[in-house]
């Protein structure tokens, strides 16, 4: 699904990604029910008129078959629809995580960045603060695949 691009990024960016390739294949495959839907239609009073006509009986056997094939197309787009509109639904909950996350983990971030001015030195803050800074880091780095987090300390 990732092409070599994309691997090297973070996670909202894949997810980004991953959300437009899906509503890209949901959009196709509602296309391509509404096209076979269409089609059917079309055959049904097709049917209708060679059975009016009740000469051509090769002709209706054929349209007839045509139907049915494309009443099993449509039931398997109609799954199809709905299991890329599911997924659809999951990658967009996903990024709106990932999206809840990443302020989370800056809001965290200026809170200790603030502490740091605070104290006016570096050596003030405690080893456990300088972890949870450093964690924020990367996670935050995780999130976005910057190279560069920004100005954490």
């Amino acid at each position: 699904m990732f092409n070599g691009v994309v691997r090297n990024r973070g996670e909202l960016a894949k997810a980004e990604s991953t959300l437009q390739e899906l509503e890209e294949k949901y959009e196709r495959v509602r296309s391509l029910l509404e096209e076979r839907k269409a089609e059917r239609l079309q055959i049904e009073t097709q049917v209708q008129a060679a059975a009016a006509a009740a000469g051509d009986m090769d002709r209706l056997v054929a349209l007839q078959s045509r139907a049915v094939a494309l009443d099993r197309s449509i039931a398997e787009l109609s799954a199809a629809e709905a299991e890329c509109c599911e997924r659809v639904q999951s990658a967009r909950r996903y990024l709106y995580t990932l999206y809840v996350r990443l302020e989370k983990l800056r809001q965290e971030a200026v809170l200790l960045k603030r502490k740091l001015w605070l104290n006016e030195e570096a050596e003030a803050l405690s080893g456990e603060e300088r972890a949870s800074l450093s964690r924020l880091k990367i996670q935050i780095k995780a999130i976005t695949g910057e190279s560069q987090t920004g100005q954490l300390i």
